[in-house]
């Protein structure tokens, strides 16, 4: 899971931009905590799996585990700095680390609340295929990668934040001969207009934890105005 360290007037900027700074560091808490019941939920049974949080900016690893702490938290995670470059060359770089003590890779981001339900043990059960989650606004929320079919090629010439992301990545996936499963299309949280639909994606797949969450997040926002 690629993670900006959870510090406040750092995360969620153009959130911050609708709401205020505080409501957004807030929200990437509960973010946090979503990803964190998704894994609990979704770590593929019988499978050696390991957690890996690659965090910016680059700090001690025990002071990156430090702030996460209990937002995310449990499976015995990992908590490792991002390489430099554009995040092309960071997802790179991160990829060929977990490759080389695994034989896939499964990529997201945490801004993701509403990731397909199971899409861990899909992005498993469908290897050495690759799996991708589509995101709405144009980029995409989840990728897996065999470790047969890696190669940095894989992240070239992708316009990273832009809503050509999604496309190019799986035409890069493409170009390197990588064969590839399309798995849903999801909403990610850069603005409030998103909670619309974040919120019906989640009741859609009854993810009632997560949903209660949210609304005890909003009520002590609401409190604290």
């Amino acid at each position: 899971m690629f993670a900006r360290l959870p510090e406040p007037g750092k995360v969620k900027t153009r959130l911050a931009d609708d709401l205020d700074e505080s409501a957004a560091f807030a929200l990437y808490l509960w973010l946090l905590r979503v990803q964190a019941r998704a894994i609990a939920r979704d770590v593929p049974q019988g499978q050696k799996v390991s957690t890996y949080v690659y965090y910016a900016p680059d700090v001690n690893r025990v002071a990156a585990r430090a702030k996460f702490y209990p937002h995310l938290k449990g499976l015995g995670m990992s908590f490792r700095p991002q390489s430099g470059g554009d995040l092309g060359a960071r997802l790179s770089a991160a990829v060929s680390e977990v490759l080389a003590r695994h034989d896939v890779a499964l990529i997201w981001g945490a801004d993701i609340p509403t990731l397909p339900q199971n899409i861990f043990s899909q992005g498993v059960a469908l290897y050495p295929q690759s799996v991708i989650t589509l995101a709405r606004d144009g980029g995409y929320a989840f990728l897996s990668i065999a470790k047969q079919h890696f190669t940095p090629a894989v992240f070239d010439n992708i316009r990273w934040s832009t809503a050509n992301a999604g496309r190019d990545q799986l035409r890069a996936l493409q170009r390197a001969g990588v064969p590839v499963v399309i798995s849903g299309k999801v909403a990610d949280l850069d603005r409030a207009k998103d909670f619309t639909r974040i919120v019906r994606e989640l009741e859609s797949h009854e993810r009632i934890a997560d949903l209660e969450d949210l609304t005890q997040t909003l009520q002590k926002l609401s409190a604290n105005i």
